[in-house]
């Protein structure tokens, strides 16, 4: 079955997020912390890593925290970021992306939710035909 690691803090849209990825068809685990997300991370194989980049309690670094950790042991695995752009979070939208991440999706937009599933649906058909490249390495 395909698994999904959802790290998000706000647990309305962790919900959404989680039920779209359901309907899907995938088997989603919730973290809403670092910690927790490490674990996973640690001892479960993800086919997608779905990360807020700004978690509480130190915000970008957290997130960042995650992604480093995602792209040293889920070689194969998808990362989609999440966050609420605003001027405060162009530059570590561009850090993530030169660590290696390759989507980034803006909380605010109304079309969230559509872009995700659709994103994953496109690497999916990428897997398929095995021309999916993980982690921004071309």
């Amino acid at each position: 079955m395909i698994s999904a690691l959802v790290v998000e803090d706000d647990p309305e849209f962790a919900q959404f997020l989680g039920y779209s990825l359901d309907q899907a068809g995938m088997n989603v685990t919730y973290c809403r912390g670092v910690p927790e997300a490490l674990m996973q991370i640690m001892t479960k194989q993800f086919n997608y890593v779905l990360v807020d980049l700004m978690l509480p309690p130190l915000y970008s670094q957290e997130g960042l925290s995650i992604l480093r950790e995602v792209l040293s042991r889920q070689h194969s695995a998808c990362v989609l970021l999440m966050t609420q752009r605003d001027e405060g979070t162009v530059s570590i939208v561009s850090e993530a992306m030169e660590l290696g991440a390759r989507y980034f999706f803006d909380k605010n937009d109304d079309l969230v939710m559509e872009n995700i599933m659709a994103k994953i649906e496109s690497v999916g058909i990428e897997r398929r035909n095995g021309i999916f490249i993980s982690h921004g390495h071309n």
